[in-house]
């Protein structure tokens, strides 16, 4: 959205505005689209978060030849091509690596020191004087759920190691528009988009929506965004109350956002 502003990207132009030799079935698919996950392209992990061949560049060259999964528009699938695509991008109108264009324009922007220190990283990477993500266990079972892990290249789909306070501090920047400059840009980054049906869709019934980048949770009562993940994880803002509430564990396979509503209710003025 930072690119948006600048009018480096259009969030309704086709990704081979940005790209070339992509897929034919590809070429048409908008920059929302992609970011709001109805894209229909196929996904370049598996069910069980796993790369579709060996490595990077054999899955990358797989799934550009597979078919379509849906027309774009037709329904709400999370798929980590989409960000893939949107990195690739990100990184061409920037002319700077993904990686780099967050710390810079994102990390330091927010003061979110640690978080930049750190870097990008997932299940695998060692960082002193913090625990790694472990599975649950009940009566000595271990619960059979994989470690998030993602490849380099997918780091625009997942992988950031922070804290509460400092995605906090992320949170009051951009809504403060430190990381943005205009409160047009905040409705359109929370807004979902529609389907070809004129419906939103998400993963359940409160995440009933995708926007760009952030699930919507669209009710009448206390409306949300969220971002919902990571081994596990859940950020909840709630814009008309101007509260956000972050839920940060090591455990994989749990869901704050089943949750997180009973922590806001606390925050929430009361009649």
């Amino acid at each position: 959205m930072q690119l948006v502003e600048d009018d480096r990207i259009s969030l309704n132009l086709p990704i081979s505005t940005y790209l070339d030799s992509l897929p034919d079935t590809w070429r048409n698919i908008t920059i929302r689209q992609l970011a709001s996950h109805i894209s229909g392209i196929p996904n370049i992990m598996d069910g069980d978060a796993n790369l579709i061949s060996e490595n990077a560049e054999a899955s990358w060259q797989k799934v550009q030849a597979l078919p379509n999964e849906f027309k774009a528009g037709e329904q709400f699938s999370y798929n980590q091509t989409n960000y893939l695509l949107l990195g690739k991008v990100i990184e061409k109108v920037s002319s700077v690596p993904f990686e780099d264009f967050i710390v810079e324009f994102q990390f330091k922007a927010a003061n979110m020191e640690n978080t930049m220190n750190v870097g990008l990283g997932d299940y695998y990477d060692v960082i002193n004087h913090s625990a790694r993500g472990y599975n649950y266990s009940r009566n000595g079972i271990i619960s059979n759920i994989n470690p998030e892990v993602f490849p380099k290249f997918l780091r625009t789909a997942a992988g950031m190691q922070s804290t509460a306070t400092e995605l906090a501090n992320w949170i009051i920047a951009l809504q403060s528009l430190t990381l943005v400059k205009k409160k047009e840009t905040l409705v359109e980054l929370w807004t979902p988009s529609i389907l070809n049906n004129g419906k939103t869709q998400g993963f359940s019934d409160m995440l009933n929506g995708y926007a760009i980048g952030w699930f919507a949770v669209t009710r009448p009562d206390h409306p949300a965004v969220a971002s919902v993940g990571g081994g596990r994880s859940a950020i909840f803002i709630y814009p008309k109350e101007n509260v956000s509430v972050i839920v940060l564990t090591n455990v994989q396979g749990i869901s704050p956002e089943n949750f997180i509503d009973q922590i806001a209710e606390y925050y929430f003025e009361h009649d």
